[in-house]
């Protein structure tokens, strides 16, 4: 059985490539949505995964504890 952060990050994924097939057909606001969407949906991933409760928290502050968390560099790249 999957864990939630799993779930959420295959949810991502999903949103991610509907945001890819939008753009093809140039619908763009949707494209756009739906990239938001899996951005979200994989911070969400990666806060659940380190142990943190994501569900009271805005998207800045999801952001500023990864960055004290994981130390993030400005000048990191991701893969």
């Amino acid at each position: 059985m999957a864990t939630r952060e799993e779930d959420w990050l295959r949810q991502a994924k999903r949103d991610l490539e509907h945001a890819r097939h939008a753009l093809e057909d140039r619908d763009y606001e949707w494209s756009c949505f739906a990239a938001q969407q899996a951005a979200e949906k994989a911070v969400k991933a990666l806060y659940q995964k380190l142990g943190a409760d994501a569900r009271k928290l805005s998207r800045s502050v999801k952001i500023r504890y990864f960055d004290k968390k994981l130390q993030i560099q400005n000048n990191c790249k991701f893969h």
